[in-house]
Parts: C-alpha cells; structure tokens; sequence
C-alpha cells in the first residue's frame, strides 16, 4: 500500500496538472472566443472557498480555477482498500 500510494501521488503536480503523459493532447486548444467568455464570468473564490469550507489550494485566479473545474482533464481515485478490510484484529494464518 506505501508503494502504491506513492506511486498515485505522482499523478497530479502541485499546480494541479496531471502528470500523464499525452491526457492534455485530448484536449482541444482554448480559442480566443472562449477564452474571452471566461473574463465575462463573475466569480468569488472566497465563496467558492467558503462553500467547500476550506481553501481550493491551487488556483488563486477565478479563471484559472474555473478552468481546472470545467475544461481541463481531472484525475479522481476511488476505491483504494488494503489487504485486511474485516472488522477485528489482524490475525496470521
């Protein structure tokens, strides 16, 4: 589990891009219309902090933050359970 979870912390860099090689390639370029729309949009980050009662972390900027949420890839990981899930002690067989 040490490993692997290691491993999985190298997926994301601390701004927030995802570390796999070709996943922005997926995506098309920004053009000039919208990234025009996203400095017509209103957006406190304070709200948006004060929503997920903490701070966002990463993006200081509402554009930037508002891209990571709606155009850029995002990488989520479900599911991680260790080898021993069973109420009680740990026993050897």
């Amino acid at each position: 589990m040490t490993d692997l979870t290691k491993l999985l912390a190298t997926l994301v860099a601390s701004n927030g891009k995802i570390q796999i090689p070709g996943i922005y390639d997926m995506v098309p370029p920004i053009t000039t219309e919208e990234a025009e729309l996203y400095t017509k949009l209103t957006y406190d980050i304070c709200m948006f902090n004060d929503s997920i009662e903490g701070s966002n972390g990463i993006f200081g900027d509402p554009i930037q933050l508002l891209q990571a949420r709606w155009r850029w890839p995002s990488l989520s990981i479900h599911g991680i359970q260790g080898a021993f899930s069973e109420p009680g002690f740990k026993v050897a067989r």
